[in-house]
Parts: structure tokens; sequence; C-alpha cells
């Protein structure tokens, strides 16, 4: 009997290995369809992933455009042979997902519909000859990074410019004498988006009386220009309980340590919002 994989599951374990790769949740890549017009909740590209959910011909030449907006990437990897370690696969680039990176590279059968089936090689191939054309999606909403960009010209102009240029200053310490500007940087703006959709953050912003916008984009200048409020909690957790110790900590303890490390988070944030709020508008009689 020949073995034969469904494309659904082929696809989804691709997506998978592309999303993980990226480092993009569920969610982020659910947000990004439902910001497209699809009514996808995290379980649905859960079930994608799983092989569950049958892709139609739209949902299939919308997907690389989808991932493309969730910051998802192909990596590209070489064979590299090390003196200390052997053969290793090493990543040296990445591209924008086409509909060929969501085929692997191997030999096996895939159905395609009835008893129909061919090559994963050949499948590959027929994609990659659309590898460059994108999706014109009329009427999608903003993605997540480009609704923060919109949000963050809606706080005061000199607030922000001392904002960019404290998260600056972090990266000339990590790579130095290199610039940076927001707008260069083509993960800082979908990582912000997620930062302000956080629960922390929100809640954060809703206790300070700022925008959740200022409270993402003030976390990355008081502390290290990577990541947000939650990132920074974390951090310090792991460094009060490593490894082990946080993993069979009590939960009340985690919740009680959690609770303590964010009020002097919120405190230590304080300084950096002054002057973020937005100016009132003023009402004319």
């Amino acid at each position: 009997m020949v073995d034969v994989t469904p494309l659904d599951r082929v696809v989804g374990e691709r997506l998978r290995l592309l999303r993980t790769e990226s480092g993009v949740s569920l969610e982020e890549i659910a947000a990004e369809a439902r910001r497209c017009g699809l009514g996808w909740a995290k379980s649905s590209v859960a079930a994608l992933e799983a092989g569950r959910h049958s892709l139609d011909l739209g949902e299939l030449l919308l997907l690389p455009t989808i991932l493309g907006r969730a910051q998802v990437w192909a990596y590209e990897y070489e064979q590299v042979r090390s003196p200390a370690r052997g053969d290793e696969r090493v990543k040296v680039g990445r591209h924008p997902v086409g509909l060929a990176d969501l085929i692997p590279d191997d030999d096996r059968l895939v159905r395609l519909a009835g008893r129909a089936h061919t090559s994963t090689r050949s499948l590959r191939a027929l994609f990659a000859q659309l590898q460059d054309q994108r999706i014109d999606v009329v009427g999608a909403e903003p993605t997540v990074g480009e609704e923060a960009a919109k949000q963050a010209e809606r706080l005061p102009a000199r607030w922000c410019q001392g904002i960019f240029e404290a998260i600056r200053e972090h990266h000339r310490k990590r790579t130095p004498p290199r610039g940076w500007h927001p707008d260069d940087d083509e993960e800082f703006w979908p990582s912000i988006g997620q930062d302000v959709a956080d629960d922390a953050n929100r809640t954060a912003a809703a206790v300070l009386g700022v925008p959740p916008i200022a409270v993402a984009l003030a976390a990355r200048a008081r502390w290290n220009g990577v990541w947000g409020l939650t990132g920074e909690r974390e951090h310090r957790l792991a460094v009060l309980l490593p490894g082990m110790h946080r993993d069979t900590a009590p939960g009340r303890k985690l919740q009680a340590l959690r609770g303590h490390i964010t009020r002097q988070l919120l405190d230590e944030l304080r300084p950096v919002l002054k002057g973020s709020a937005p100016k009132k508008k003023r009402r004319t009689r």
C-alpha cells in the first residue's frame, strides 16, 4: 500500500516549523488572519498545524500574506563542517514565506483530492513559479505593527524622540557604532504591537493612566530596548527562581512574586512616562 500524506497535514507541519523558527505565537497568526477577514482563532491555527483544518484554495493562496503580516520568515540554511562539531546546519539568511515554502523539500507523496496524489517535490516546484507573487488584500485592516506605529503618532512628539533615543542607546551599546531607527527595524513595530495587546501591558496602562502604546515604548526605553513589561518581569523572575526552582514552585508563590516584581516595574516606569499623555483637544464653542 502506498503511503500518502494529506496536503493539509503537509502544509500544517511546515506552518508549525516556520512559525516556531520565527518565534511567532498561534494567536499572532490568528490575529493577522482576522485582519484579513478570516474568522480564525488560536485554535484554528493549532488545528491547521495538526492537519485537522482543511484549507480551501483562497485560504491557501492567502496564507503567505498572513504569515508575512505576522513576521513569519522562511529561514535559509547551509551545511557547514566544523572541526569541533562536525557537520552542522547554519542559518545564513531568510526571505518572505511564499507558497513553495509551505511544502517540504522531500520525496513524500501528497494526496491532492480523492485518490489523486503527487510528490512534494513536484508540488513545491509548481508553487515556486508563484513564489514572488503576493495577493493584494483589499479591505484588510492594518497589521499589528502598522497599528502600533499609528498609535505612537498620537503621543507627544518630543516624548517619543526621547524614547527612541534611549532605545537607540541600548542598541548602540550592543552593536557599536551602528545606528538605529524604529522605521528601519522591521521587527520593532510588530513587536511593540504585540506588547500593546499583552494583558500585563494593558493592565499597567490602566494603573498608570496612560495609553498602552506609551507603556510598551517606555518599557523598551527603560530596560534593554528589546523586550517589554512582561519580558522584563519574567527575566527578573528567572533570576530569583532559576531553572527547576521556578518549575517546581507553588502557583501561589509564583503569582505573589510576579505581583511584587510588577509593582517594582511600574515604579521604574513612572518617571519615564512623564510627558507621554496625548494633549487633549480644546473644545470650540
